[in-house]
């Protein structure tokens, strides 16, 4: 087990333990319990998953756990990551004790590059909130959530859908709207947005879909050719090999 990231989720369900007069016990485990529930917190070594396991406890003398979640974390994942694991096991112990989140602050939207400086992952959020401010909300409650901008997760859950969604469509002004923005980021940003343009958007997009994939790239000719030599390889070489790894 990680143990820094485990530290990590632990810190982050404090202020739930706390409420819930939830006390550590005794033992390896990581165990804790009040008058009514038990909360255990364990990895599983296989299949590279922090675990969340509860038990209402009912006078006898032996403890039933039954997963409530679970979370991927392997050796790619980091510090950030582990707060978002303790986020995720925050709000399902919320759900638990029926307890309702209430935002206690407000949080600022990302802000532009400074001029002369190179745009990253905040400057490429400020411009994809610019278009799409639907997702400004989102963008706000993730960063509460997790205490933190966890960029490859946000895009993820955006703006991969949001254009896998605008190429099935058949948008024509829509889709050209968001490939020339993907396409300015892609040649005029860090290594860190090129990075999330082409893994996180456009694989995350058309990850297992080659015919929707090469509708995109019919567009992208004309209104991203920058980031079309690059998608197809991450298309190719990257995610296909991703695919094949976990057949």
């Amino acid at each position: 087990m990680n143990d820094n990231a485990l530290n990590i989720i632990l810190k982050e369900l404090e202020p739930v333990f706390s409420a819930q007069k939830l006390n550590r016990q005794d033992g390896d485990d990581v165990i804790y319990m009040n008058k009514t529930h038990a909360i255990k917190i364990w990895y599983n070594e296989e299949r590279k998953l922090f675990m969340l396991d509860v038990a209402e406890l009912n006078g006898e003398d032996s403890v039933d756990f039954v997963n409530k979640s679970m979370y991927l974390f392997d050796d790619t994942h980091n510090d950030k990551d582990a707060k978002a694991v303790g986020g995720d096991f925050v709000d399902t112990l919320n759900k638990i004790f029926g307890v309702t989140r209430i935002r206690t602050a407000s949080v600022d939207l990302p802000t532009k590059a400074a001029p002369g400086t190179t745009p990253g992952e905040d400057a490429f959020c400020n411009r994809f909130l610019t278009l799409y401010p639907q997702y400004k909300e989102k963008y706000k409650a993730d960063v509460e959530k997790y205490g933190d901008f966890l960029y490859e997760r946000f895009f993820a859950e955006t703006a991969a859908v949001k254009l896998k969604e605008l190429i099935k469509e058949n948008d024509k002004k829509a889709i050209a709207k968001m490939l020339e923005m993907l396409d300015e980021f892609y040649v005029d940003a860090n290594y860190d947005v090129q990075s999330t343009i082409t893994y996180t958007i456009i694989g995350g997009a058309f990850r297992g879909d080659d015919e929707l994939f090469e509708k995109a790239c019919v567009y992208m000719e004309k209104n991203a050719p920058h980031l079309l030599a690059p998608s197809k390889s991450m298309i190719e070489f990257i995610i296909k090999k991703e695919q094949k790894k976990k057949k």
